[in-house]
């Protein structure tokens, strides 16, 4: 049973409750945060005690995250109903708030995968398929991108494809300082859509049409982009000829080399690409089999630091072990 589901199974005058399964690990510490109803509690792994109080709200709190900063918080809060309104298995859109430093809060409705920049200054948000920027110094929201469009065009977020078959939806990432942040576009204009009734919890069904790829159907034209926050500029990345492919993930090193992940279709090459800082671009892992690769994730690849990144993988040896890289060797499987 999720928190979520916890949450709405009480009333509204829901009690304060500890719930094992909502815990959050503070970066660089042996601490840990944990949700406790309308407050969020501290506590070291090492040393059992009844915690520290590091937020309280006046209602039940869905999920908090702390800015990079510490500064700030990013929240959503349950007052007798979710304001989560779920899309498909794993998106949704909801109503966000931001604790300040000075007390006040900001609010932020009817919006999805929203993130705080590594500089803490921006928030990056999608809404009506095309991507924000919350500029937190000066309290000004702004958009990226403006061609977003329902079952036509999406900004930094996935389509149905990408989300049921890699799990994620946020299809965007800030560089570790915070300039940049790159994004994917998805152009399902050439998908056929597919009609299916809704029901939910409403005494009559709703017909909800969608954009649906069968097997061996046209999908996604994908491309990328890296917008530059101070020029306000966005610049194309090329990946390559093949459109009929996958970009399953978008990321910058720890050094702020930007790169990507590139599956082809029958998903049996798989390559990582690292984006130069004067647009050149090189293959800096290369992986295949005559069947199949295991589906990448973010889990597949970690860069330690700008020199080196491990790899979990079968494919070698047919069972998963994990490889020490350098970004100057390709060593093909």
């Amino acid at each position: 049973v999720s928190y979520l589901q916890m949450v709405e199974e009480r009333s509204s005058n829901a009690p304060d409750y500890v719930n094992p399964a909502s815990l959050t690990p503070v970066a660089g510490t042996n601490k840990y945060m944990e949700l406790d109803g309308k407050r969020v509690v501290m506590y070291d792994y090492a040393k059992p005690s009844e915690g520290t109080e590091v937020f309280r709200n006046d209602k039940v709190l869905l999920s908090y995250v702390k800015s990079p900063d510490g500064t700030m918080a990013l929240y959503e809060e349950w007052d007798g109903k979710s304001p989560r309104e779920e899309i498909y298995r794993h998106s949704f859109t909801s109503d966000y708030y931001v604790a300040c430093p000075d007390g006040s809060k900001i609010r932020i409705d009817d919006v999805r995968d929203i993130a705080f920049a590594p500089n803490s200054k921006y928030l990056a948000m999608s809404y009506q398929n095309d991507l924000f920027i919350y500029d937190l110094t000066t309290n000004e929201i702004y958009n990226i991108t403006d061609d977003g469009k329902w079952n036509h065009i999406i900004n930094g977020t996935t389509d149905w494809v990408y989300e049921e078959e890699y799990g994620f939806t946020r299809a965007y990432a800030f560089s570790p300082d915070g300039k940049e942040i790159a994004y994917l576009k998805f152009d399902e204009s050439r998908v056929k859509e597919f009609e299916m009734m809704r029901y939910d919890t409403n005494l009559y069904n709703v017909a909800y049409r969608f954009k649906y790829p069968k097997a061996g159907e046209e999908n996604s034209r994908v491309t990328m982009h890296v917008y530059n926050v101070a020029s306000r500029q966005t610049r194309d990345i090329d990946l390559g000829e093949n459109v009929d492919q996958y970009i399953p993930r978008i990321d910058y090193t720890p050094a702020g080399k930007l790169f990507f992940y590139r599956v082809n279709r029958l998903q049996n090459h798989f390559e990582v690409v690292m984006v130069e800082d004067d647009g050149t671009q090189r293959i800096i892992y290369d992986e295949s089999d005559d069947r199949y690769v295991e589906r990448p994730s973010d889990a597949t690849v970690t860069f330690i630091d700008g020199e080196r990144f491990i790899v979990r993988e079968e494919t070698t040896t047919g069972w998963y072990h994990l490889y020490l890289h350098s970004p100057e060797v390709i060593a093909p499987m």
